[in-house]
């Protein structure tokens, strides 16, 4: 296990295939694992339980996961969790996040590669560290 086994990932997909294998797969790595299956439920989800990484589906009912990053970035005890996209669709808008109030700390395509969401999780939750640190 690796020094970020207890982290919290909150994965948001409205595909129950794709939210349940990234859950497995995630677990399987030691992290801690809740999940959501739509943007207003990834809103709520993020608010009771604080992860330390939220993983967003882009296209999604009800409330899409970019409405719902920003909505999370606005909450002031979440605006420091990084969210990483996650789209089949490379949409200039939606891959770089282009909006006045949230911009995606990253942004994964699918189908995801194993390995490079891996990469992506350790670097993220390494840089979220030292910015905290940072700050005290």
């Amino acid at each position: 296990m690796s020094k970020d086994s207890a982290r919290k990932i909150l994965v948001v997909d409205d595909n129950d295939d794709i939210r349940e294998m990234l859950a497995v797969l995630l677990d399987m790595q030691g992290y801690k694992v809740v999940v959501a299956s739509d943007g207003e439920e990834a809103v709520s989800v993020a608010t009771r339980e604080e992860p330390d990484v939220i993983l967003m589906d882009v296209m999604m009912p009800k409330l899409d996961g970019l409405e719902a990053a920003r909505r999370i970035n606005q909450n002031p005890k979440l605006n420091r969790v990084p969210i990483i996209g996650l789209s089949a669709f490379s949409d200039p808008l939606t891959e770089n996040g282009q909006s006045n109030s949230f911009s995606w700390t990253a942004y994964l395509r699918k189908p995801i590669d194993v390995d490079e969401l891996e990469r992506l999780l350790i670097k993220t939750l390494r840089n979220a560290h030292e910015s905290a640190h940072h700050r005290n």
